[in-house]
């Protein structure tokens, strides 16, 4: 006897979370299939998730296994696995129940602007990672389907439960790069990463820490990376940045030396000029007299 729950809503709003970004939901579906015919237990499921090269595709595989392509090669994956597809990937993946039994959940969605999904998620880029807690993620996936039961569904109850999906996931993964540590390949694009987002929020205050743990990499060997990469600590990369927007504040605008202070990310104008003093040399009342 086979017992097959097959749910699949696609929804085709476009709604604004309350901060940051917009989430898209275009679809959500669990696949569960519960039986005691063995025949069935080679099943192979590869299909039922919608392709959509320009959106965010997240597969929780709380019972069941298989197995996903990546450089050339097939790598398993069991109970507690979760893929993770950003937009343009597409690669080869197979899923067969676990014995007797899978349970798998989707959701597919779009996030503008493209860049906030790294920036506010920090989940690392790898298309296959191992869930500490499947049973309570599950349950945010199985939330989302309740309400998109609801005629009409929730537009931006939905969103925020899609986000929540997204914060949950992203602090109970961990890659599985091929069975082996991350490759100098895989901190490069880390490495990268990071740079792109404190170039791009330079006057936000990120800890390190944050970033460390985000992709799942030694806080000490993280910054060891950054620097070879660099040629700067973190911290000091951020610094630079600030320092060179304030000498073009400086020099082209005449907002108050506290108020650039302050869209440089500073809470405290005099910490403000003594770190610009350490780099330029010179007070900014001084620099903007030279420069302007």
């Amino acid at each position: 006897m086979v017992l097959m729950i097959h749910k699949n809503y696609t929804l085709s709003y476009t709604d604004t979370t309350p901060v940051l970004y917009r989430c898209h939901v275009l679809n959500v579906g669990s696949r569960i299939c519960a039986n005691s015919d063995k025949s069935a237990a080679n099943e192979t499921v590869n299909t039922f998730l919608p392709s959509d090269p320009s959106a965010y595709r997240i597969i929780l595989i709380k019972n069941g296994c298989g197995r996903i392509l990546a450089d050339g090669k097939w790598n398993g994956f069991g109970d507690g696995s979760l893929l993770l597809f950003r937009p343009e990937e597409d690669p080869e993946y197979e899923c067969i129940p676990n014995g007797t039994s899978l349970e798998i959940y989707w959701l597919v969605l779009q996030i503008a602007p493209i860049n906030v999904f790294d920036r506010i998620f920090h989940i690392p880029k790898a298309n296959l990672f191992s869930v500490t807690d499947p049973e309570k993620l599950a349950v945010y996936f199985q939330h989302i389907l309740d309400e998109a039961e609801a005629s009409p569904a929730p537009p931006l109850l939905l969103s925020v439960l899609a986000s929540a999906v997204l914060a949950k996931t992203a602090d109970s993964v961990k890659p599985v790069l091929h069975g082996k540590s991350t490759t100098s390949k895989d901190t490069e694009s880390y490495v990268q990463m990071i740079i792109d987002d404190i170039t791009e929020n330079y006057m936000l205050n990120t800890p390190i820490g944050e970033y460390a743990s985000g992709v799942s990499m030694n806080k000490g060997y993280l910054i060891e990376s950054f620097k070879k990469a660099t040629g700067l600590t973190p911290l000091q990369f951020r610094i630079r940045l600030r320092m060179e927007k304030a000498q073009v504040m400086l020099a082209e605008t005449t907002l108050p030396i506290n108020e650039i202070a302050s869209l440089l990310g500073y809470t405290d104008s005099l910490y403000f000029t003594k770190q610009f003093g350490n780099y330029a040399g010179m007070s900014p009342v001084a620099y903007r007299k030279k420069h302007q």
